[in-house]
């Protein structure tokens, strides 16, 4: 819930909150997520996830908390993962407490297609860009670099990347992720087809 009202009573966001957690539980899914909250979130209402840099209309970059509620018992889920990020998944899933398998995918190139394929989503308002992979390929690190040069021409001053842990085939990018300069920064439990790992964009593609 947001609310947009001057002066924002907290009884008004508690009780706002207190209905979406009641609204959602009712539901299948596993989890609540809040990735950019407003300030009047009500404190203690969600659990902090990890931080990453947001960048607003006025152009100032700041560090944004991501939130999340567990709604039912996590039964625990494989992760699959390249090697070099392992060591974050480790930490992180230690952490936070999520029950996880973490395998090791090795031969993330044995079956390559020419092309690979990402899709863009932005937020103009925000200066934000999210990219997710939709098919791998062996151009990964050229498509990527293409990728973020148009989105810094199209004034995207924030470049996310959503790895999905539970598609084994997307390990395959976190090479050329670190090449380019992304960083791991947090994790977002079964936003996927398994956990969502977030990457940010650290600095200028060389």
């Amino acid at each position: 819930p947001y609310i947009f009202v001057p002066e924002p009573a907290a009884e008004m966001a508690s009780q706002l909150m207190d209905g979406c957690v009641s609204a959602v539980a009712r539901t299948p899914a596993q989890v609540l997520l809040s990735r950019t909250p407003t300030p009047e979130m009500p404190a203690g209402s969600l659990e902090p996830l990890g931080m990453f840099t947001s960048t607003g209309r006025d152009d100032g970059r700041q560090q944004v908390t991501a939130y999340f509620r567990e709604l039912h018992e996590d039964l625990g889920a494989v992760s699959w993962t390249h090697p070099d990020l392992q060591p974050f998944l480790e930490e992180t899933y230690r952490r936070l407490y999520f029950p996880r398998e973490i395998r090791p995918v090795t031969a993330c190139d044995e079956a390559d297609a020419p092309g690979s394929v990402l899709s863009a989503g932005m937020d103009r308002r925000l200066g934000q860009a999210t990219l997710r992979p939709i098919w791998p390929g062996s151009d990964r690190r050229e498509n990527l670099a293409a990728h973020i040069e148009l989105l810094r021409g199209e004034g995207m001053s924030s470049i996310l990347f959503e790895l999905d842990l539970g598609c084994a085939w997307q390990a395959g990018f976190a090479p050329d992720l670190a090449d380019l300069g992304f960083s791991p920064r947090l994790i977002l439990p079964h936003a996927g087809e398994g956990d969502l790992l977030l990457f940010e964009l650290q600095r200028e593609t060389p």
